[in-house]
């Protein structure tokens, strides 16, 4: 009888979505085919903390969001005053923009100014995007991002990201995590871990500090850590629990949808509500 089964939580995974970050991960493989050992491995979708999600996946689309409503607000009413494609002009930058806005003869000294502190502050946000650290990202989701982060948490506790993100609140995880804030579960990314990997798991071997003492030790975590998070003496991979019932139910019913979702082509943002304005019913 094995020790694992569906829903079984492992920390201490890497993830392609989530570089540096410590992950864990929910065996998805049917009870059944783990019971009756029908499988050559076993399939986990990846997660990573509450906190770490706000301070990455949250923050992004807060960060843009920002970008795109507060700040290039105006822009976007100018190109659509003058019948430009916004998402077009996007792609110029700031300091082109600023240029087919000063070849705008007809502004008024006040928007021209209005949109002039709007490509400054386009270009202030557009060099902390690439540079932006730790510590400023939380200040930010404190600060100018707070409503966004309000409102993009409310949307995650509301199951309102069905193709990207499961959120399991502490209380789903076996033993009983309350005081912990919960995982969020990345729907898209699924990672394969073999039986001899789980079997090593189980008896407690991919630590770091106990590999490190082997004869070929260093070269074992090096093939390792590119899939475990094995960096140094305080990392180590084990299974932590389980997600009760029916919160693992619910996690796989979604993913199957996400997993089985067939995606088709959309008109962009500015398109789409250029003909919502224009369009009339005859």
């Amino acid at each position: 009888m094995s020790g694992y089964t569906q829903g079984t939580t492992i920390y201490g995974l890497r993830s392609q979505y989530y570089e540096g970050i410590c992950c864990y991960g929910v065996i998805i493989t049917a009870r059944c085919d783990i019971a009756q050992e029908k499988v050559k491995a076993l399939h986990v979708l990846s997660a990573i903390s509450l906190r770490d999600w706000v301070c990455t996946e949250l923050f992004d689309r807060a960060f843009h969001a920002y970008l795109e409503n507060d700040i290039l607000g105006p822009i976007k009413q100018w190109s659509k005053d003058n019948e430009l494609d916004f998402d077009t002009l996007l792609t110029f930058g700031p300091n082109k923009t600023m240029v087919n806005i000063n070849a705008d003869t007809s502004l008024k000294a006040k928007n021209r100014n209005k949109l002039e502190k709007a490509v400054s502050q386009w270009e202030q946000w557009n060099q902390l995007s690439s540079c932006c650290s730790m510590d400023i990202r939380i200040k930010l989701l404190n600060g100018d991002l707070s409503s966004k982060k309000k409102s993009l948490l409310n949307e995650l506790l509301s199951g309102r990201f069905p193709n990207d993100f499961y959120f399991l609140p502490g209380s789903a995880c076996v033993p009983g995590r309350e005081y912990f804030d919960g995982l969020v579960v990345n729907l898209r990314d699924i990672i394969q871990i073999s039986l001899q990997e789980i079997d090593e798991i189980q008896k407690c071997e991919l630590d770091y500090t106990a590999l490190s003492k082997t004869k070929s030790g260093q070269e074992r975590i090096q093939y390792l850590n590119k899939k475990f998070f094995l960096n140094c003496d305080n990392d180590f991979v084990d299974i932590i629990g389980y997600v009760d019932s029916p919160w693992i139910e619910h996690l796989v019913q979604n993913f199957s949808n996400t997993f089985a979702r067939i995606g088709v082509n959309t008109l962009p943002k500015s398109k789409l509500s250029d003909f919502s304005d224009k369009y009339q019913v005859f």
